[in-house]
């Protein structure tokens, strides 16, 4: 999903280093899942005295005054649609027209799971930039000069001027700041646009463009910025957001204000794009409609009003109508073809849903225990392996010292092992008898059965819906024949008048018949729209109270559509 994000922040004397170490996953922060995160880094205009961004701005923790700004830094969220070498062009831009060629930079882009949907990576960047403005690359100033303050008369004696656009006092900073906004609103637009993406963003307060969509009197712009604002959580609160849904008491009452509008915030807004997602297939759906009713509007005005012994059609013009008619409906058996590959994928096997059941209500207990089965199993089947190889060598002689020693070393190391397997053996099931008496209780059982039930009418949902994707197939199959079987028997050049049956055919417009199946699904998507609708409607009639997220989690799969 597209998000804007975009923070300008100061770092101050004795901070610079330790920054630069983090964001570079240098220094302390070299290994670990911190290191992982980062996948590119960069920097530029380093001046002779300093080899690396950790050097310059250590250096700068050195020199700089007390209290003085030793770096700016951006923080700007990466649309995760685009690939990161489409993200590294955007950042270097960025940095291009917002930090310019005369500053010390670095800047890196981590990518990591989002804390509350690891399904959903979150690519961002961290620009970080001396204020220090470098006039001369050829004759730069020594270190111990470099940060001093700036001398106007004599500027030999002091050090660089200082870029001052983000922290001047007289109502300029708030401006320029507004100006690096707009600037990545752009790039950003811009590089969607360039990738055919049907995606854009806004550096606007959803105030703003609730405003705007009023002027414009546009309903559906203003019913998708009417949400609370989706405030930056940040890692540590979202962390902890994290660690409060694993609990097995976890209500969403137990959230903080923060956390609950944060998760009210981001439903609507899933809800509404799912709205115009779903929009725009339907306008689409009719536009097709609309497109292939065209290819044969004109076989229509030949035939209205006139009796079958009346119309008479040129052979090469009547052929070309029938084959491209033809043509359209074997790129639809194609499309349903796909459609049904794709819903086939997620048709369950008794045993998956038995599973997928089981995971569910034991809060993936039951995923653990498999997990931990199979461990066991493949260390059962290893310690066989090894002493079954183990039981065919032969005894070592009295004399075989060396071989004696191995051999027994050999066999300790298998009896140690054998009896790490029994005890795992053991262990598991102990774990198994618990966990199965514990399911054998009827309000278990129920339990699942209950979960297992809302799987399998899923799973009847898409088999439905493949069913009548092979039927529309097998009619528009049985049309493309008769299509094509009438076009073989056309001459060229020939004026054909056509009897009764061939009339009646072109009459009823078996292209027409073939939309009977879209028309379904445009009923049953605007019928989930309005589903939608009434969920984001409610949420916002709501208090923030528990209970909440559930109110938007609307099924569209339910709905026999699987997009």
């Amino acid at each position: 999903m597209a998000t804007y994000h975009c923070s300008i922040k100061n770092g101050k004397s004795g901070n610079g280093k330790a920054h630069s170490d983090y964001i570079l996953r240098e220094g302390d922060y070299a290994y670990g899942t911190k290191k992982e995160e980062l996948v590119y880094k960069q920097f530029g205009n380093l001046p002779p005295w300093s080899a690396s961004p950790a050097e310059f701005f250590a250096k700068a923790d050195l020199y700089e005054r007390k209290n003085g700004n030793v770096y700016t830094e951006f923080e700007i969220a990466l649309p995760n649609e685009l690939s990161l070498e489409e993200n590294i062009k955007l950042v270097q831009r960025f940095v291009e027209e917002n930090v310019g060629n005369n500053k010390v930079y670095c800047f890196a882009i981590h990518e990591k799971n989002a804390a509350l949907d690891e399904k959903n990576r979150q690519p961002h960047a961290h620009i970080m930039f001396s204020e220090r403005i470098i006039e001369n690359k050829q004759n730069i100033k020594p270190d111990y000069q470099f940060f001093k303050n700036f001398k106007a008369k004599n500027t030999e004696w002091g050090g660089y001027k200082k870029d001052d656009r983000f922290t001047a006092k007289n109502g300029i900073g708030p401006q320029n700041v507004l100006k690096v906004r707009e600037s990545l609103e752009k790039i950003i637009n811009e590089t969607y646009e360039k990738n055919g993406l049907d995606v854009r963003i806004s550096c606007k307060s959803l105030k703003d463009l609730r405003a705007e969509a009023m002027l414009k009197n546009d309903k559906e712009q203003y019913d998708f910025y009417d949400r609370p604002a989706q405030n930056h959580l940040g890692p540590k609160l979202a962390n902890q957001m994290k660690k409060q849904m694993k609990k097995p008491d976890f209500q969403f009452k137990h959230l903080s204000d923060k956390a609950r509008l944060y998760v009210l915030s981001k439903e609507i807004q899933t809800t509404c794009n799912e709205i115009r997602k779903y929009k725009k297939i339907i306008e689409e759906l009719r536009q097709l409609e609309a497109q292939e009713k065209l290819n044969i509007v004109s076989l229509k005005a030949d035939l209205a009003g006139k009796t079958p012994e009346e119309i008479t059609l040129n052979g090469t013009k009547f052929a070309n109508r029938l084959y491209a008619s033809a043509f359209t409906i074997g790129n639809k058996v194609k499309e349903n073809n796909q459609r049904i590959e794709a819903v086939q994928k997620f048709i369950l096997s008794d045993e998956r849903i038995h599973k997928i059941a089981l995971s569910v209500y034991t809060k993936g207990q039951s995923k653990e225990l498999d997990k931990e089965k199979r461990k066991v199993v493949k260390l059962r089947k290893d310690f066989d392996a090894a002493f079954d190889k183990f039981a065919q060598k032969p005894m070592p002689k009295w004399h075989e010292l060396n071989y004696k020693r191995e051999y027994n070393d050999e066999k300790n190391k298998l009896l140690k092992w054998q009896n790490d397997v029994l005890e795992r053996e053991k262990n598991l099931a102990a774990k198994l008898e618990i966990y199965e008496a514990e399911l054998r209780k009827p309000e278990h059982i129920a339990g699942i059965k209950e979960i297992e039930a809302a799987l399998h009418k899923k799973n009847e949902v898409r088999k439905e819906y493949i069913n009548n994707l092979k039927q529309s197939n097998k009619n528009l199959k049985a049309m493309g024949r008769q299509l094509l079987a009438l076009n073989n028997k056309l001459l060229p050049g020939y004026n054909y008048k056509l009897d009764k049956n061939a009339a009646d055919f072109i009459k009823k417009s078996n292209l027409e018949k073939q939309h009977g199946h879209d028309q379904t699904l445009q009923n049953k998507l605007e019928n989930s729209i309005n589903k939608l609708k009434a969920a984001v409607n409610k949420a916002r009639d709501e208090q923030v109270k528990g209970g909440m997220k559930a109110d938007l989690s609307i099924d569209i799969k339910d709905n026999n559509i699987e997009i």
